[in-house]
């Protein structure tokens, strides 16, 4: 009976322990299956994040891919657009020095951009020619062309952010400036190592301002020979680059033409004023302007030459002054040509005396800053060159020019020595530096340099 009771209470504690068992069993179970509910609901969130910022990065980087392929595409464009801004801005800053109108200024600028392909009105291109600038550091300055191209362009991959088009402009503005140069050999040949540019010597010469040889640039003999600097198209020859001897900046250019072409011609006449006209005693002698048939001859016992202020052609015979005469002409013009259509009568000039030479050009008037002018019609020979030296200090302030026939330097700018005003400008066919020379660009006494170029400013 015992045996009964006790198997019956075991029964009942079996029962009761599988019963909480199963109870904590499917407790359990519940927080295994909330739990597994709660993840799920996280993973699926989390799921849902990732996929919305990889789409939005993914939009992104197209964003960006597409604004890098366009912006170079349109950067590539403006470069294109920039050169025809370029051309139009300097075509118009040439027919500004030509002293053209405003409507060609405007047709040749045009023009060039054309050339470069960008031409206004077709394709959508616009091309603006403002005269003065309407902006920039030039605004209202007349001397100064303007030249604004715009163009639409259609993008490609940024059309994906609404942006379907972007507006590319290019603006150059060009004008009249002063030239840097002073010395221009305009001999195109470089077969012969002496043609263009050549210094021969051990003097010194302090050239301030740069150098253009058409053809070679040599400077042998141990002189020094100082400037900024020297630009040539044949060979560069420089025998003395000690200190401060030689060109600072020194480049294989392009040949150029004659700087002043277009400034002045040879005035007429038609009757001889003097003929043959000599100087060779006296005191002190006054020369006046006019026709001189047969040229000028300065020589024996006289002490002083003047000659008055004016204008003075040389119709066949040229000048010649060899003695120690002191010679000096403020305001003066020589201008260098033959009789008729006898060329064979036309002579250079020679000074190469021992005296002082002091030449001056007009401060005013048609022919300011002209001291010397060869007629463009004489062609270049081996015997019609010109000398222009005398002592020292001779001083020859104003433009030489000789554009067809040899001319050969020593002197100076300033009538103060080693001074820095005055100026010099040598135009010749070939240029030879032989002596001392001292060349100065102050243009102040004629309110300007008288050469002038097409230059860039923005």
């Amino acid at each position: 009976m015992r045996s009964k009771i006790l198997n019956s209470d075991r029964r009942r504690q079996v029962s009761r322990h599988s019963s909480s068992f199963a109870n904590a069993w499917f407790r359990n179970g519940r927080r295994r299956s909330a739990a597994r509910e709660m993840g799920s609901g996280r993973a699926c969130r989390q799921s849902g994040s990732v996929l919305v910022l990889a789409t939005v990065m993914i939009f992104a980087l197209f964003g960006f891919l597409g604004l890098a392929l366009d912006a170079s595409y349109l950067y590539f464009h403006k470069r294109n657009m920039q050169t025809a801004a370029d051309a139009g801005a300097f075509a118009g800053a040439l027919e500004k020095m030509r002293a053209s109108s405003s409507t060609a200024i405007v047709a040749a600028a045009k023009q060039d951009t054309s050339r470069n392909g960008f031409t206004d009105t077709v394709a959508g291109v616009s091309v603006s020619v403002n005269n003065p600038p309407t902006s920039g550091a030039k605004a209202g300055n007349s001397d100064f062309i303007e030249v604004i191209v715009t163009h639409d362009q259609p993008t490609w991959f940024m059309r994906m952010l609404n942006w379907n088009a972007a507006t590319v402009r290019a603006r150059a503005v060009a004008g009249i400036g002063d030239s840097k140069g002073c010395i221009f050999a305009l001999n195109r040949d470089s077969s012969n190592v002496n043609n263009g540019f050549f210094v021969n010597g051990t003097t010194d010469s302090t050239i301030g301002c740069g150098i253009f040889s058409n053809a070679n640039f040599r400077a042998v003999g141990g002189g020094c020979v100082i400037t900024p600097s020297a630009s040539f198209t044949g060979s560069y020859t420089n025998q003395n680059t000690d200190g401060p001897c030689g060109p600072t900046g020194i480049s294989e250019g392009v040949p150029v033409v004659d700087p002043i072409a277009s400034l002045y011609s040879m005035p007429s006449y038609s009757t001889c004023d003097y003929n043959n006209y000599q100087v060779t005693t006296g005191s002190t002698v006054t020369l006046l302007p006019g026709t001189y048939c047969g040229g000028i001859d300065i020589g024996g016992t006289t002490d002083n030459v003047i000659f008055a202020p004016g204008s003075y052609v040389l119709a066949g015979g040229g000048m010649r002054i060899t003695s120690s005469t002191t010679v000096t002409g403020a305001g003066v013009t020589f201008f260098n040509t033959y009789p008729d259509t006898q060329m064979n009568r036309y002579d250079g000039i020679s000074i190469n005396g021992t005296g002082k030479v002091t030449f001056t050009a007009p401060t005013a008037g048609t022919y300011k800053g002209l001291l010397f002018y060869q007629d463009p019609r004489v062609t270049w020979t081996a015997n019609n060159g010109t000398i222009l030296a005398g002592g020292s200090d001779s001083v020859y302030q104003g433009i030489i020019y000789f554009p067809s026939t040899d001319l050969q330097f020593s002197g100076n700018s300033s009538v103060t020595v080693d001074g820095s005003d005055g100026y010099t400008l040598l135009i010749g066919y070939n240029i030879k530096i032989a002596g001392t020379a001292h060349i100065n660009m102050d243009f102040s006494a004629i309110g300007g340099s008288p050469l002038q170029q097409a230059v860039f400013a923005e």
